[in-house]
């Protein structure tokens, strides 16, 4: 360590010591607003500290304009280049995949949509996901499609699964087995659900097959497009021993006002309880989770969990 970072190492921890480091982030930030509109863009691309978030905060306090954000725009570019990356050590870098989102209310919309459209397809994985998440802020619109479907292809993107699930007809000519596997990334039945439902509403799927060969998503997009009418292509999915898928299954019918497959659930779980075909801690859980109210005969079944 050389002799300026021990006398910094030094004195942060006196600071410290004195409780100093709020009264020093103040003094700091207080400094900050006192800099020009201009400077402030400017110190964006300072390669030590680019993106600094204080200053992107006194940026949103100001009343910019079109020259300021021609600015932004210009110098955000530039700090997304690889020119600029080289030069930033490398424990900063994850600060520039943050840039575009955190500013992208700054800059004039149009040009903001264009420079996150052009980093979509960046060969490093936090670029491309910087620039679709400032797509999620502005909204996807038909001029997205291609690139995020060429993202979607290229690079498995779940991120393009959710934005192009926004846009009508934009997943025409993929099937539901396509993105599956892709959806299936995002950890939960979220992301399939709303591809399944995206297709549902442009008339390109296939319900009885989608409906078998993904059964949680259907029925969780069921829910979200709300038509009764769907749930008869998974009735027969009921026999399912399977606590969660009617866990799902109750709390779908429940929201779409089907009865009848709520009584189909609740049989379900009386037959299961008969057969003893279910562990104690499984049945506990869906009972906890079941919306409404299961006859107490059910609960007055289960055994002790001493059993």
């Amino acid at each position: 360590m050389t002799d300026p970072e021990a006398n910094l190492v030094d004195a942060i921890t006196l600071a410290d010591a004195f409780n100093l480091i709020p009264v020093l982030n103040a003094v700091t930030f207080a400094r900050v607003r006192l800099l020009s509109t201009s400077d402030l863009i400017d110190g964006l691309a300072n390669p030590e500290l680019p993106g600094d978030y204080s200053l992107i905060k006194v940026l949103r306090e100001r009343k910019l304009t079109d020259t300021d954000r021609a600015h932004l725009a210009d110098v955000v570019e530039g700090c997304l280049s690889d020119d600029f990356r080289i030069q930033v050590p490398t424990r900063r870098r994850g600060r520039l995949s943050r840039l575009l989102p955190h500013v992208a209310g700054l800059l004039d919309e149009a040009r903001a949509h264009e420079i996150a459209r052009r980093l979509t397809l960046h060969r490093l994985t936090t670029i491309r996901a910087g620039a679709m998440k400032t797509l999620r802020r502005l909204s996807p619109s038909s001029d997205d499609v291609a690139v995020l479907r060429s993202a979607l292809d290229e690079y498995r993107e779940i991120d393009a699964v959710f934005l192009l699930a926004r846009i009508p007809d934009s997943l025409t000519g993929y099937t539901c087995c396509q993105l599956a596997p892709i959806a299936e990334r995002g950890g939960d039945s979220y992301y399939g659900a709303i591809v399944i439902e995206r297709l549902a509403r442009d008339n390109a799927l296939d319900h009885t097959h989608a409906a078998h060969e993904h059964p949680f998503y259907y029925l969780r997009a069921v829910g979200r497009l709300g038509d009764r009418g769907l749930l008869k292509h998974v009735r027969d999915r009921i026999p399912i021993e399977d606590p969660e898928f009617l866990s799902l299954a109750a709390s779908v019918a429940g929201r779409v006002g089907d009865a009848h497959l709520i009584t189909l659930v609740e049989t379900r779980v009386r037959e299961m309880l008969a057969n003893g075909s279910w562990e104690y801690h499984a049945l506990l859980d869906l009972l906890r989770r079941f919306p409404g109210q299961i006859d107490q005969t059910i609960t007055n079944t289960l055994p002790s969990s001493d059993a």
